[in-house]
């Protein structure tokens, strides 16, 4: 798998800067976490952006940052992952197949999609993951942070832009991440490789459940999904088990970790983090540091 997933969707190039940011663009707000300097600490700012105009956002960022080479990370729903079974054609046709397979499956024209792909890297994989965005909107995005100087030069989407958090781990490990009203996000990640990712339906919810609904309901819920998950990762990806469950959850990870712990017997961690938000712009940041590094 490409590790640099969504940078061919970078029809839009800007000069490198200094400074160098992390941006998390969720579904009400823009995330930026600057990298810290030699005498200076990481700074952590969240803008809200009203009403998908992002505008007033990027440049409160640009005050807050000054002039910065960037990488932002996608929240749904600003984009959308189509799962298909691998078009049996040679690999240089392989592109202009997959357009043809979610042209219908997409409400964007074909003219507005850009589209870029990524499997499992398994042999035994026949699955291919397409990310579609609006071309148009996300020109919108990058001109906005272009205008305030704000050089995006890395897009990367929710799932790739985790497999940061655990860099240099060579056995799997299993996050569940969520923010607020989100479709919560369960990846597997090994060696830096995304193994596999699911978002789990029917717990947007569960910033208001009362612990009782966690204790009879949602606990028990969330350990079936995330066995399902641990039987294909074993079973259909011929992989060893995942060595830890990872919670980075915006809320009830305290109350959630001991009632998944009792169910499994790998440890049930939790992330540490104030909040989930900083934590995508970091990620953002480190996918771009890796880039410049390699």
């Amino acid at each position: 798998m490409d590790k640099g997933l969504l940078r061919r969707l970078q029809f839009w190039k800007s000069g490198a800067s200094a400074k160098k940011a992390g941006l998390y663009l969720g579904v009400d707000s823009l995330t930026a976490y600057l990298a810290p300097g030699t005498d200076t600490p990481a700074v952590v700012e969240q803008f809200k952006v009203l009403e998908d105009d992002f505008d007033g956002a990027m440049k409160a960022a640009a005050e807050a940052t000054g002039a910065v080479h960037a990488a932002l990370v996608l929240a749904p729903p600003h984009y959308q992952i189509v799962t298909l079974d691998r078009p049996k054609v040679a690999n240089d046709e392989l592109a202009p197949a997959l357009l043809w397979a979610i042209k219908d499956l997409v409400t964007l024209s074909v003219d507005d999609i850009h589209y870029d792909y990524f499997s499992a890297p398994v042999v035994s994989s026949n699955k291919v993951n397409v990310v579609i965005v609006s071309k148009s909107w996300l020109s919108k995005v990058l001109q906005s942070a272009a205008d305030h100087q704000i050089n995006i030069s890395h897009v990367v989407i929710e799932e790739l832009a985790l497999t940061h958090l655990f860099s240099g781990e060579e056995s799997a490990r299993m996050l569940l991440s969520q923010l607020p009203e989100q479709e919560m996000l369960l990846t597997v990640v090994k060696d830096g490789e995304l193994y596999l990712q699911r978002r789990l339906r029917g717990f947007n919810q569960l910033a208001n459940a009362q612990s009782s609904e966690l204790e009879q309901d949602v606990a028990d819920r969330l350990s079936l999904e995330v066995r399902r998950s641990m039987d294909f990762f074993e079973s259909q990806l011929r992989q060893p088990p995942v060595s830890s469950i990872n919670l980075l959850l915006s809320h009830q990870g305290d109350a959630l970790q001991p009632l998944l712990n009792q169910n499994f017997n790998q440890a049930v961690e939790q992330v540490p983090a104030e909040s989930v938000a900083p934590i995508m712009a970091r990620m953002a940041l480190m996918e771009l540091e890796q880039e410049v590094a390699s």
